[in-house]
């Protein structure tokens, strides 16, 4: 069955093939995917999308104990019937055997999302082995036998070290999911055409300060992107070195990108190595300071206050930059 691509989603092309390979795909009646990435990638805006396009529900969780994530749960469910009935649930098995029920008793395949899983499972460690005790009563044929049509879960989250791990080791996940998306931010050709950034040198220094997160451009605050490369100071000032704008402090240049989840303990460490001099080095014309209390911009390496502020460690360069 065809899926008309929505008129707002950029780029996406493979991602969206395949969650329509996803949910069209002739399988058992019951289906698991799992799709992930940082926060501000589109996410929630592309699974969104997807239920408006297919058809089923889309619920988005909240940081909340288990009883009232069950409760807004409860309401979820309830909004499936028509007409609208209320519903409550003693435990996750029970309310997510209705959802399925309901959803699988429609004539065309649909959909089931858990957005923000690590919020549920967090308060309800017992989930995963709801879902996989699900997937096999479907997959053995002791549940759905009834239904008219097949049933897609898909469960979502921007905790990358909560995500991965649902399908390792002895998890009990593992072997039941046919879908594993990674989304990843865009690179620089698709970054330019985003922000719509004509000059290929301005749109690359752009990408290189804000990466490829969709969502950073919803944070400018109205703030224009810049269209000539000496126009990177002033944008730049005005967004991500001001401590009161909201880009401030989100993007990975500034934070290597560990800020946003927990990830994994890594084996690999690096580390910046710098021979301090008699005499501060400047290897870059045209320097210029935003705020000694920041981070700042010096013709494209990055600086940042160390022990002192009158000494700054240039991550591009390793030698100091001079006040």
């Amino acid at each position: 069955m065809p899926y008309a691509r929505p008129p707002g989603l950029y780029d996406r092309d493979v991602e969206w093939s395949d969650l329509i390979g996803f949910v069209s795909a002739k399988r058992s009646r019951l289906g698991l995917g799992l799709v992930y990435g940082r926060r501000r990638f589109g996410n929630s805006f592309l699974l969104r999308r997807l239920v408006d396009a297919v058809g089923g529900v889309y619920h988005l969780a909240l940081e909340e104990s288990r009883a009232p994530a069950l409760g807004r749960f409860a309401a979820t469910v309830g909004s499936l019937y028509t007409p609208a009935a209320p519903v409550t649930f003693d435990g996750w098995d029970a309310a997510l055997r209705s959802a399925v029920g309901v959803l699988g008793k429609r004539e065309t395949p649909q959909l089931l999302i858990l957005d923000e899983y690590p919020y549920l499972r967090a308060q309800s460690p017992e989930l995963d082995s709801v879902i996989q005790a699900l997937v096999d009563d479907v997959a053995g044929g002791s549940l759905g036998a009834d239904w008219q049509s097949r049933v897609s879960i898909i469960v979502c989250g921007s905790a990358f070290s909560v995500m991965t791990d649902l399908l390792s080791g002895t998890a009990p996940l593992r072997g039941r999911a046919v879908l594993d998306l990674p989304l990843h931010s865009f690179d620089y050709r698709q970054s330019r055409d985003f922000w719509q950034v004509a000059d290929p040198e301005t749109a690359f220094l752009l990408h290189s300060i804000v990466g490829g997160a969709a969502g950073y451009r919803d944070l400018t605050g109205g703030v224009a992107a810049p269209e000539r490369p000496n126009e990177i100071a002033d944008w730049s000032a005005a967004t991500i070195l001001n401590p009161s704008h909201a880009l401030s402090g989100k993007t990975s240049t500034c934070y290597g990108r560990t800020h946003e989840y927990p990830r994994r303990p890594s084996t690999t460490r690096f580390s910046v190595r710098w021979r301090p001099a008699r005499r501060l080095s400047v290897r870059s014309p045209a320097c210029w300071d935003a705020r000694a209390s920041t981070w700042a911009i010096r013709s494209g390496c990055w600086c940042r206050p160390v022990s002192s502020p009158a000494k700054r460690i240039c991550l591009s360069h390793r030698t100091r930059c001079f006040e």
